[in-house]
């Protein structure tokens, strides 16, 4: 069984043109991120991010929110890998996505937001 990827490998910026972009950043054993809405009026949402499992990051913390709980997150991400041809998961979903030259797999991530699950890709 491989290792699974450093943190680093998260790192970049993706985007969902409904929703904005959302910018992953290491620090230590954790990930900061910075979510930018699409809508000027919605505020920046900034926040820690943990690894769940291999793939899966959960929410841990935000600051707006005044969340801040370790074991239940208010939401996780699940990365989705490259094929070489745009992004695959394990339900078949293909979307289009840049690697991260150090780690051309990991190309974006599903979340569920406002009840139905929405593609984020790496665009940086």
């Amino acid at each position: 069984m491989a290792a699974p990827l450093p943190l680093s490998a998260f790192q970049g910026i993706f985007s969902n043109p409904a929703f904005g972009s959302l910018a992953l950043y290491e620090a230590g054993n954790v990930l900061l991120f910075e979510l930018v809405s699409v809508s000027p009026e919605d505020p920046v949402l900034e926040g820690v991010i943990g690894r769940i499992s291999e793939l899966q990051f959960g929410v841990f913390e935000v600051a707006l929110l005044g969340y801040k709980n370790y074991a239940d997150p208010i939401m996780t991400l699940a990365f989705v890998v490259s094929t070489g041809e745009g992004i695959d998961d394990s339900m078949g979903r293909i979307g289009l996505g840049v690697a991260s030259s150090a780690f051309p797999n990991v190309a974006g991530f599903d979340i569920e937001m406002e009840g139905e699950l929405v593609r984020f890709v790496r665009v940086k």
